[in-house]
């Protein structure tokens, strides 16, 4: 802890409270730095905690640093104007030596580029976060052995067989993912996507981070509300931000979405606080049960931000006292993650092929029909009808301009069913003008501007069905 200042280092020799000397003190006692616009304070543990709050750091400065002569004195006022001042002065900056390469463990700096290089903490070197456990060199593996076989005796390596049975490259890919989120190093930023059904252990390696993680650096802003005016200043100061349980209709902004992925400006605002607007160094985690909704034209911007993991086994025999088991195992899991993403640097932290693909395939998959139906469809009268050949025609067209995977027919009804009420399907007999007896949807109607652009054809064949068949105005 940093030694207080007193009365007597801040006043003139009249006795008079001088801010200059309250800055000049703050500076010596290396209390505060400025971080991207932002104050941070270094806090017990050596890491820097980061305040878009002045009353926060008021509270801080007057529980921690300032003694009680000088806190009787000493008017809000005034050290608010004082806190403004230090934002602007280059003096307070953090320093562009500072790299991301080194990564702050309970014993020790660990050198991501030489992972046998772990040394004290100095009291210049500036860390917004501590991994909450040592780095064990013992936990490395040797040269004859990997790192899943090292760690194979381990509850945690247990925990990876019954996770991914038989799959290496997705256990060695959770622990890069999990050495990633751990790290410091933004200048490959993605985001991480968990996904797959219920009970595969998602929310469980969701515990383990915020074990691993202080809460302070952790943030829970929903993916919906990434973009929301008031609602996104929890990403100020995170170092990561989970999203569970989102589900197909959440909509993604990916406006938002890929500056904060880029590292770019973002406008960060709450209620009754000044906006900030700074670049979010936060890493994104995304874990659900289901692909979220995306529009055609950004899946593939979505899909090459994405670092995605997939999760399909449920175990038999489900252990709800496993995260206490693991709690003695967070020295091994730490080091072996930080461990696994290390070996990824040399090449830069690349993705999977084989798992991308199957994401890609399955976002297409899941939300060509949705996406159809959102874009192209209405509800409307039980007198509307689009025939299902017209429908078929239109759907094939959508799906290859969007580059989307076109599903049989029977699907794309089903979901129109499921979309709208009251939709049935019957005949037509319209001959008399050339169109036949033919399956119809009714109770559904073009969006005409989409159509029009979309197959002019079937456009001006939907107002010549109208003209002759829709429904009569009273």
């Amino acid at each position: 802890m940093n030694p207080q200042i007193h009365l007597a280092d801040i006043t003139d020799n009249k006795e008079m409270i001088k801010a200059h000397l309250i800055k000049k003190a703050l500076y010596e006692n290396n209390t505060l730095k400025v971080l991207d616009g932002i104050l941070a304070i270094r806090n017990e543990d050596c890491f820097w905690d980061t305040y878009s709050n002045g009353k926060d750091i008021q509270r801080y400065l007057r529980k921690n640093i300032f003694s009680e002569n000088v806190n009787n004195v000493l008017r809000a006022e005034t050290l608010k104007s004082i806190l403004d001042d230090i934002l602007v002065d280059p003096r307070f900056e953090i320093s562009e030596n500072q790299s991301e390469r080194y990564l702050l463990f309970k014993n020790g700096r660990l050198d991501l580029e030489n992972c046998n290089e772990l040394n004290p903490v100095s009291d210049d070197d500036f860390h917004t976060y501590r991994i909450e456990a040592n780095f064990k060199r013992d936990f490395l593996p040797t040269q004859e052995e990997t790192l899943l076989k090292k760690i194979s005796k381990s509850r945690f390596g247990k925990l990876l067989d019954e996770m991914f049975p038989n799959d290496t490259n997705s256990q060695l890919r959770l622990l890069e993912l999990l050495g990633y989120l751990l790290a410091p190093i933004t200048g490959q930023k993605k985001a991480v996507l968990f996904i797959g059904k219920p009970n595969t252990g998602k929310s469980l390696l969701l515990k383990i981070l915020r074990l691993l993680l202080p809460a302070s650096v952790v943030s829970h802003l929903d993916l919906s509300l990434i973009g929301r005016y008031n609602e996104n200043a929890a990403l100020l100061g995170a170092h990561v931000n989970i999203t569970e349980d989102y589900d197909s209709n959440v909509v993604v902004d990916m406006s938002t979405l890929k500056r904060i992925i880029g590292n770019e400006v973002v406008t960060l605002t709450q209620k009754y606080q000044s906006s900030i607007s700074m670049p979010v160094k936060t890493k994104l985690i995304l874990v659900g049960n289901a692909l979220p909704k995306i529009k055609p034209t950004e899946i593939n911007p979505f899909v090459e931000r994405m670092l995605f993991l997939r999760f399909n086994n449920v175990p038999h025999q489900p252990n709800p006292k496993l995260i206490e088991e693991l709690k003695s195992e967070l020295d091994i899991i730490a080091t072996v993650c930080t461990f696994a993403y290390i070996q990824t640097l040399a090449n830069g932290f690349t993705t999977s092929d084989h798992s991308e693909r199957w994401f890609k395939t399955q976002l297409c998959e899941s939300q060509s029909e949705k996406l159809f139906i959102e874009d192209m469809i209405d509800g409307s009268t039980k007198e509307s009808f689009i025939p299902m050949a017209d429908l078929k025609e239109a759907y094939s067209t959508y799906c290859q301009q969007n580059g989307l995977t076109e599903n049989n027919v029977a699907t794309l009804r089903r979901c129109i069913f499921d979309c709208f009420d009251n939709v049935i399907r019957e005949r037509k007999n319209m001959s008399t003008h050339g169109f036949g007896n033919i399956h119809c949807l009714f109770g559904i109607q073009w969006k005409q501007d989409a159509l029009k652009e979309l197959r002019f054809d079937l456009y001006s064949k939907s107002l010549k069905m109208q003209s002759y068949y829709g429904p009569r105005k009273a």
